[in-house]
């Protein structure tokens, strides 16, 4: 769908010059709307004719944070700059991004455990009735927790773990401090500090 957009603008000469200076002008606009750190590690992150860009890790290790944290906030970035795109029409951005655009942010799977959940049944009986591990459901739910404003934490962690000082920590180190805490809750902790984080 990208080669036949681009296809499109490349038959005309003077329309490359246009879409490049539509692209640059629309890139600073988005960034911005960013904060200054997050703006930053949307540009790093993104390769270009240059360079190819600094991998998760990469700029992981450069903020000094675990590669699913720095995964999280890019995830999060992307998701601000989309809703500003289709929101405000941003071109050349739009065009692309409408050609992906679905009614839900969610997997298509992960969406369809969330109907059975607002249904309220619990963990073990949607993946009864979906035939699929509990771990599959537990994914959805993280999965849930990052793209969905509205996710009720208070569901699924207890108030001991929601208590836990696990920000800035890995899972090892915090299995040391707190050995009944399980992975789920772990990763779940930590996106809910992080958007709160970027919420600030």
């Amino acid at each position: 769908m990208v080669k036949k957009w681009f296809a499109n603008w490349k038959q005309s000469e003077t329309s490359r010059p246009k879409l490049v200076q539509e692209y640059q002008q629309a890139l600073g606009a988005l960034c911005e709307q960013l904060p200054k750190e997050e703006a930053d590690w949307f540009v790093n992150y993104l390769p270009n004719h240059h360079d190819l860009g600094l991998t998760v890790e990469q700029l992981a290790r450069v903020n000094n944070v675990s590669p699913f944290q720095m995964e999280l906030r890019l995830r999060l970035i992307f998701r601000k700059i989309f809703s500003s795109v289709i929101n405000n029409q941003v071109t050349p951005f739009n065009q692309l991004i409408g050609m992906v655009v679905q009614p839900s942010v969610l997997p298509k799977s992960t969406w369809q455990t969330l109907q059975l959940l607002q249904k309220g049944y619990n963990v073990d009986k949607i993946a009864e009735l979906r035939r699929v591990k509990i771990n599959t459901v537990k994914e959805h739910l993280l999965m849930m927790a990052i793209l969905l404003d509205d996710f009720p934490y208070q569901q699924f962690l207890s108030p001991g773990v929601a208590q836990m000082k696990i920000a800035g920590i890995d899972f090892q180190t915090a299995l040391q401090e707190y050995p009944e805490l399980t992975f789920f809750d772990f990763r779940l902790s930590q996106i809910r500090f992080i958007k709160e984080r970027q919420r600030q």
